[in-house]
């Protein structure tokens, strides 16, 4: 009878288990393979778990993850935070060794369009290194509780959402950028400025960042990659000659402090800085998809360059 017992146990036991085990296989397949878990933020979860962080670049939009340089692995998600860029490579690098890293050194890390932000790169939304799965990250499990995904916005969307709808030359910016061969200059003289200015003004360092907790994780960050091994270059992306202008005259610009921090930063760990302008290429408005991105054709020959320059 007491075996009996004993086996019927051990039978609920086991079918509970294998109940388990399907659920959860079929819920991580479905994590893998569903579409709407394919669009860009689920990407790069996976991106990085999956990829070799060995040789990289880092940074925001202007690096996304497509690789330009052979060899590396490009991290770089629209609107990226210091705080993000830290646990980014301490997840990385928690087993892995750096050697070759480029990282965006540019102004916007501290920008004014960064208050109030939510961010995507955090602790729980990471694949776990020990069981790495799609059911250990935060950001999936949401959606399986939730049922509903929405498409992640691309850059150029958030660059709309970021100023005035009402705007004309805004309006005609996002009805044409989408079209095949679009370039900046498929705009006006005077609708690029009004752009650009809008754009300038957004990535304006906020007052005294130099002193912030942004400030603390991006340092943070770099004397981590130093510490673990890596050759550390710094590279300020390009922008259009008319946004150079314009962040020299905006009101409170704090673009040269920024200039001042990023070259002591280079100096005090003996990092090389490489600024845009000094790259063998010409950087004309037609190359820009806006004022601070070049076009993927221009990003897939510029980058190249930077690792010459840096290595």
């Amino acid at each position: 009878m007491r075996l009996s017992i004993f086996n019927s146990s051990l039978l609920r036991l086991l079918i509970f288990l294998s109940v388990l085990v399907l659920s959860s296989a079929a819920l991580e397949l479905y994590c893998r393979s569903a579409s709407r878990f394919q669009s860009t933020y689920f990407f790069l979860i996976r991106h990085f778990a999956d990829s070799d962080p060995t040789n990289a670049v880092f940074g925001d939009s202007h690096v996304v993850w497509i690789s330009h340089i052979p060899g590396f692995s490009f991290y770089g998600t629209a609107g990226e935070q210091p705080s993000e860029f830290k646990r980014l490579v301490e997840y990385l690098y928690a087993s892995t060794p750096p050697k070759k890293i480029i990282l965006q050194a540019d102004p916007q890390w501290f920008g004014q369009y960064h208050v109030g932000r939510e961010e995507f790169i955090t602790a729980d939304n990471f694949l776990s290194r020990k069981i790495p799965l799609m059911l250990t990250s935060g950001y999936y499990l949401k959606s399986l509780k939730s049922s509903i995904v929405s498409d992640v916005k691309n850059t150029a969307a958030k660059y709309i959402a970021s100023a005035r709808a009402d705007d004309d030359p805004e309006k005609k910016w996002a009805a044409l950028s989408s079209k095949p061969g679009f370039n900046w200059t498929w705009l006006t003289e005077s609708e690029r400025l009004t752009l650009t200015n809008l754009r300038v003004g957004a990535q304006n360092p906020r007052d005294n960042f130099e002193s912030d907790p942004a400030a603390k994780d991006f340092e943070s960050a770099i004397s981590f990659l130093m510490a673990r091994g890596a050759t550390l270059c710094l590279f300020r992306t390009p922008v259009t000659s008319t946004y150079l202008n314009a962040a020299e005259r905006i009101e409170n610009s704090n673009y040269a402090a920024f200039d001042r921090y990023i070259h002591k930063i280079a100096q005090v760990h003996n990092i090389k800085y490489i600024d845009f302008r000094s790259l063998p290429y010409e950087f004309t408005d037609e190359k820009f998809l806006n004022a601070d991105h070049l076009s993927i054709e221009h990003s897939r020959q510029t980058w190249p360059l930077v690792a010459n320059a840096c290595f």
